[in-house]
């Protein structure tokens, strides 16, 4: 019924290093913490789960220290990628890693994408590292690429990301279907702007605070709390953000029509809904196509190009 995805977020920071010294001890110590914590949501049979940034970074360990940790192959991937094959789900792996071509700069701030197969189908570097970070030898990502799977398209954003315009207006060209968040900084009220302006769904995973699953307006889906910090829900993608101007009539046309497969939600004060179709025999493309339904976009582009031919001489 549509494209429904359980997506989960573990909002978990990183146990202390118990002192420990021995690549084996650390390793050891990092796969037991994120094996209990990705344990706590694997039972809700999640087909994405995303993990906080830098989840395999101890939370005693200065910046010098999880370098060092990285460069001696300290890592949580085999982890990730036997939890992924085992269990046919999608894992978010954040977290540095080497970037053995660049001599100046050879690390990277990472998302690494592991497929129900246990492989890396895709990765992000962060675009904007913040200016410590890059004095530490971890370079910018220069990437700002879309992950598509079968019936997805995901986008991906670490931390200091969420406060440029420039890596949002490149994501709004794909149209993605979900944005995956990973994250120190919550970034408040930016998370919503950035649902609202790629139209799509968000999953935020936020180390040691609150993470969340919401819908294009920025409306709460799911939501980690104090006491629990995990949460799964189940998202429909299949879905357009459109204006009720021009648009009113074929909604109440579309909805006549299809009755229960085609949801219409209004969040109010904003004069756009959210039409999303719960058919498994169609998609809301074609309802849209259909009934000839301009979506939010199509109408701010055709209100520009009218203002451009129209404007006074």
């Amino acid at each position: 019924m549509g494209n429904m995805k359980r997506i989960s977020v573990i909002c978990s920071r990183t146990t202390d290093s118990k002192g420990f010294k021995s690549l084996s001890r650390l390793n050891a110590l990092n796969r037991d913490f994120w094996k209990s914590k990705i344990e706590n949501v694997i039972d809700s049979v999640p087909d994405i789960i995303v993990l906080p940034e830098y989840c395999d970074r101890f939370s005693d360990f200065s910046t010098a220290q999880y370098i060092d940790y990285i460069e001696n192959n300290g890592s949580i991937a085999e982890l990730i990628s036997d939890i992924a094959r085992k269990h046919k789900t999608q894992i978010t792996y954040p977290g540095l890693r080497k970037h053995e071509s660049d001599t100046q700069y050879p690390y990277r701030n990472s998302i690494r994408m592991f497929d129900v197969t246990g492989e890396i189908a895709h990765i992000y570097d962060k675009n904007h590292v913040i200016i410590e970070e890059n004095q530490s030898g971890i370079g910018y990502g220069t990437d700002a690429s879309i992950y598509k799977t079968k019936d997805t398209k995901i986008v991906f954003g670490i931390c200091f990301d969420l406060n440029f315009d420039s890596l949002l207006e490149k994501y709004k060209a794909y149209e993605p279907d979900l944005f995956i968040f990973s994250s120190y900084y919550h970034g408040g009220l930016k998370q919503d702007q950035w649902a609202y302006a790629l139209r799509c769904h968000m999953a935020s995973a936020i180390s040691g605070n609150i993470g969340r699953i919401i819908n294009p307006f920025g409306q709460v889906i799911a939501s980690t709390t104090n006491y629990y910090d995990y949460v799964t829900a189940t998202v429909n993608l299949d879905c357009k953000v459109v204006h009720l101007d021009y648009n009113m009539e074929k909604i109440r046309q579309a909805k006549m029509k299809y009755k229960k497969f085609l949801t219409v939600h209004d969040p109010g004060n904003i004069a756009t809904v959210l039409l999303t179709c719960e058919s498994e025999d169609m998609n809301i493309e074609d309802i849209i196509k259909e009934f000839e339904i301009e979506t939010y976009d199509e109408y701010l582009r055709r209100s520009i190009e009218y203002r451009n031919n129209h404007i006074s001489r």
